[in-house]
């Protein structure tokens, strides 16, 4: 299991090209997501998580298509 995983807030930071951490608000924002629920209320948190990794997602692929075509 440990082998299957990705810390997706490294990724996301590589991306950004940010020495530091990003937070879950302050990805969010890069995004003009709006926290829905209680922050560090676990299922919330986790539930904004992937409204995020989805944004994130679906942008990365945008962005890969363009350099191919």
């Amino acid at each position: 299991m440990s082998d299957n995983y990705v810390d997706f807030q490294e990724e996301f930071c590589v991306y950004m090209k940010s020495k530091n951490c990003i937070s879950l608000i302050n990805g969010l924002k890069t995004y003009n997501i709006k926290f829905d629920g209680v922050q560090h209320n676990p299922l919330d948190d986790a539930i904004n998580l992937e409204n995020l990794a989805l944004k994130f997602i679906s942008e990365t692929k945008l962005k890969n298509k363009r350099k191919i075509n």
